[in-house]
């Protein structure tokens, strides 16, 4: 949906990019939670110094999976993904429904048939 050429990098192209050392790391944005902790995966295995950025914004709670992020939906509530992303790190339970509702504003932007990126700037 996102890659101009229509295809996310297979594991073994992937893997490719994790030996490339000046590769510190890549964007993930498949909108698939199994896809990206496949790549974190690799990531922690073989290189855990590569950062993951997850562009998945049916995901946001990736980020407790050891994505960094690359978020388009945190444009739209920089306050809030600010006040969430402090809840995570001081160990706050808070943090879990901020993340619920978050996580609702991503299911609404990005339903189908139109990803949120393609429409009008309504959030920033």
């Amino acid at each position: 949906m996102f890659a101009p050429f229509g295809r996310i990098y297979d594991l073994d192209t992937y893997e490719a990019l994790l030996k490339i050392p000046q590769c510190i790391g890549a964007k993930h944005s498949s909108l698939s939670r199994e896809l990206e902790w496949q790549r974190l995966d690799f990531g922690d295995r073989l290189r855990p110094d590569f950062k993951v950025f997850t562009g998945n914004d049916l995901a946001i709670d990736m980020v407790m999976y050891g994505s960094d992020y690359l978020l388009g939906l945190s444009t739209c509530a920089p306050d809030l993904f600010a006040r969430r992303d402090q809840l995570w790190e001081a160990g706050d339970a808070a943090f879990y429904e901020l993340n619920d509702w978050l996580q609702y504003l991503g299911f609404f932007a990005f339903r189908a048939p139109v990803p949120a990126y393609s429409m009008p700037r309504r959030c920033s």
